[in-house]
């Protein structure tokens, strides 16, 4: 089993254009990290893409809500397994949402999707700066804890392998 803590974060500088089909991800990033929780610094940089990619590891069997809050275009993919080839489209921001605002745009949450608890789920949110802020954001809400988004933390991800 992938040990939680992290997911992986892969960046691409010098991208220039405003829409994630923009990000050169068949390529070899220019860098790559790890992040503690689903979200990437703010205000980092200009004409950059970046892939946030790994695996959610739900602690509840539940009903789950995602959304993504990002500067500038972002898309939000799922999987029903822990494979990539499984991923779906569940949200995405055109154009932009103020950092960690969750309902600015109507794209940018899912539907309700049932998790088992302890699977592993490839995700992975694609993040396409242009100019000015920036920033990207992935939140949840959990069975049993309302409606309310909280940014997915470290103990819910793990790195891709």
């Amino acid at each position: 089993m992938t040990q939680v803590g992290t997911i992986t974060r892969e960046y691409w500088i010098n991208v220039t254009g405003g829409s994630v089909s923009a990000i050169p991800v068949g390529t070899t990033p220019t860098g790559v990290t790890a992040l503690t929780s689903f979200t990437s610094p703010s205000n980092w940089a200009n004409s950059y893409g970046e892939r946030v990619r790994g695996y959610i590891v739900p602690t509840v069997t539940g009903v789950y809500q995602f959304a993504i809050a990002g500067d500038n275009d972002c898309e939000l993919w799922l999987s029903t397994t822990n494979s990539a080839a499984n991923k779906v489209l569940i949200a995405n921001v055109a154009g932009w949402t103020p950092a960690g605002n969750w309902t600015y745009q109507p794209s940018q949450k899912s539907g309700q999707i049932t998790l088992t608890a302890g699977q592993r789920y490839y995700v992975e949110a694609l993040h396409k700066e242009d100019q000015g802020d920036d920033s990207l954001s992935v939140a949840w809400t959990v069975p049993g804890g309302g409606s309310m988004f909280t940014v997915i933390d470290g103990a819910h991800l793990a790195p891709i392998q």
